[in-house]
């Protein structure tokens, strides 16, 4: 039996295995605790807004502005006032950076360079990758439907296995085109 402590290696990110990397790295990123800082940014994570009790409620100006443009402009102003939990703000970097590695210990050369203009928002970074690869080309699209078209049952494998194949031939097809749903 394997050693369950022995490293699991990712493979390098590509076309061909995006979906399954994706799904693979969101687990291990879960696991490690680290998945947090995929979906959230530092500000919100550990910014404390300081609230000021004293502050007005209506505008001295002639005009007689809505309730909700006050709230918005005192929101504004609010987030300007504040400052960082000093402890949050480094547990969100270092896990930030710890992500990053995990992330990056699959990338081929081409996806490890666009690190560093993310390099303080890797929230950003795994949108762009996911992005990336997300998009289909009008081949893929094609490719599918022939090989939806021109299947070929073999006995050998059975009805099931045909029948799993087809049913992941039909999902990337509408994955490639949400139009043929």
């Amino acid at each position: 039996m394997a050693d369950f402590n022995e490293k699991y290696r990712f493979p390098v990110l590509d076309r061909d295995n995006h979906e399954i990397w994706f799904q693979d790295m969101t687990f291990e990123l879960r696991g490690k605790d680290l998945y947090y800082v995929l979906k959230t940014t530092l500000k919100e994570y550990a910014w404390i807004r300081k609230l000021d009790k004293n502050r007005p409620t209506q505008s001295s100006g002639s005009e007689n502005p809505t309730k909700s443009d006050i709230e918005n402009l005192t929101a504004k102003f609010e987030e300007l006032c504040g400052s960082y939990d000093s402890e949050k703000k480094r547990t969100f970097e270092r896990d930030q950076a710890k992500a990053f590695h995990v992330i990056s210990m699959s990338l081929g050369e081409e996806d490890k360079v666009p690190r560093g203009e993310f390099k303080s928002n890797i929230k950003g970074f795994w949108n762009s990758l996911k992005a990336k690869y997300q998009k289909t080309r009008q081949s893929t699209s094609s490719q599918f439907m022939k090989r939806i078209q021109t299947f070929n049952f073999d006995e050998d494998k059975g009805i099931f296995a045909a029948w799993s194949l087809l049913k992941d031939y039909r999902r990337k097809l509408v994955a490639a085109n949400p139009n043929l749903r």
